[in-house]
């Protein structure tokens, strides 16, 4: 009785699915970790956000971010369970599932990006183009790259908490600690580029009339 309950809920809930939603976090989540691969991970310009502590893990452990941030990810899931809606939730571990794997295979391959370990204010510029971009597109679908990010969607829903600044000064703290491997300029130019960047995924996420992706 209990698993025919089951399986008619798993059915009505797919049947309830939007799957262009789906399709827009999978898009922005690869924007994402193409971004973190090509750009981040073979500089020594630092990242925020669960990205960033996957990067600093990586460098003294040699773990890949791939692992580390999907572990990270899915002790967040237990912290975020109550403050998500069933199909939002489901599209933010469709995402972090899906981070681990874009990353994963990008690995198997050389960066398609030629290093750019000489400028990194340009490393850092395009790093965070491509995160915040990213991020932004899959909100805007209906979930987040990683329960990171949909926690703060949700405190931002609930509480009126601005996206910007709440982002801003968590990824400045991880940015700060990067500096155990990455150089002072790398940070101030992440710093920089971040706090010019920023607005950039609240626009695309939290702006329906001007885009439109579902």
């Amino acid at each position: 009785m209990i698993t025919k309950k089951l399986a008619r809920q798993i059915k009505d809930f797919f049947k309830t699915l939007n799957y262009k939603s789906c399709a827009w976090t999978l898009i922005g989540t690869f924007i994402v970790a193409f971004g973190t691969y090509n750009l981040n991970a073979n500089s020594n310009v630092p990242k925020g956000g669960i990205e960033g502590i996957g990067l600093i893990i990586e460098k003294f452990t040699g773990i890949s971010v791939s692992i580390s941030v999907l572990i990270i990810n899915l002790i967040l899931y237990a912290l975020a369970f109550r403050l998500l809606g069933t199909h939002f939730l489901f599209n933010t571990v469709l995402g972090t599932v899906a981070y681990s794997v874009f990353y994963a295979i990008f690995e198997l391959f050389p960066p398609v990006i030629p290093s750019l370990v000489e400028y990194p204010l340009l490393v850092a510029f395009l790093g965070a183009i491509f995160a915040e971009v990213g991020k932004g597109i899959a909100i805007k679908g209906g979930g987040a790259p990683d329960p990171e990010n949909a926690i703060t969607v949700a405190f931002v829903k609930r509480g009126g908490i601005n996206l910007n600044w709440f982002t801003f000064y968590r990824d400045v703290i991880i940015i700060i600690f990067s500096l155990a491997y990455a150089d002072i300029y790398g940070v101030i130019f992440a710093i920089f580029v971040m706090t010019i960047t920023m607005p950039i995924s609240d626009y695309i996420a939290f702006a329906p009339k001007s885009i439109r992706i579902t």
